[in-house]
């Protein structure tokens, strides 16, 4: 029961987001560190306590995730030579080593004010809060909303695909 009514106070509460102009982000984040502390049920010093070491690593991981994606458009390079293509590779192994490292960092961090039960938690609760999100985005989407004060473009009409040999309804299968 008690889970049954964190579940339906996120579901009102993304609604509220997704229909409120404002720092659209600040406001997830904050959405998400009350489900966080909710299915932990942490008090306040705790709470307060793991929350300072949380910001610090989602503001970490934020910025090596920045820097994958920006390596990550070096491989569109259509001209890069095998010296380039190699840097590249090997910058994308290195920084996703550093995020993963990060992430065990911070994870002992964690294990300095959370129980290991909670940590684990603490990665669930994520993982859900963000599916969740996405559900409820989705749902925004096919109702015709698309987040707050925006407009999403019209989708062009695709043009019909000829069949090719490989494709099942090929005359020549």
């Amino acid at each position: 029961m008690k889970q049954l009514l964190i579940i339906a106070f996120m579901v009102n509460s993304v609604t509220l987001l997704i229909a409120q102009p404002g720092d659209y982000n600040e406001q997830i984040n904050s959405r998400k560190k009350e489900y966080i502390t909710q299915r932990l049920q942490l008090d306040e010093k705790t709470s307060n306590e793991f929350f300072a070491i949380y910001d610090e690593y989602q503001a970490k991981r934020k910025n090596l995730r920045i820097d994958i994606s920006q390596n990550q458009l070096t491989f569109r390079k259509s001209d890069l030579s095998d010296a380039e293509a190699k840097k590249a590779l090997d910058s994308e192994f290195d920084l996703k080593m550093k995020l993963i490292s990060l992430e065990k960092d911070y994870t002992s961090k964690y294990l300095k004010v959370l129980t290991p039960q909670q940590v684990i938690e603490v990665y669930k609760s994520e993982d859900d809060f963000n599916r969740r999100m996405m559900d409820r985005v989705r749902e925004n989407a096919r109702k015709g909303g698309h987040g707050p004060n925006q407009e999403m473009p019209e989708r062009p009409e695709r043009p019909e695909r000829p069949n090719r040999p490989n494709q099942p309804n090929h005359p020549n299968r």
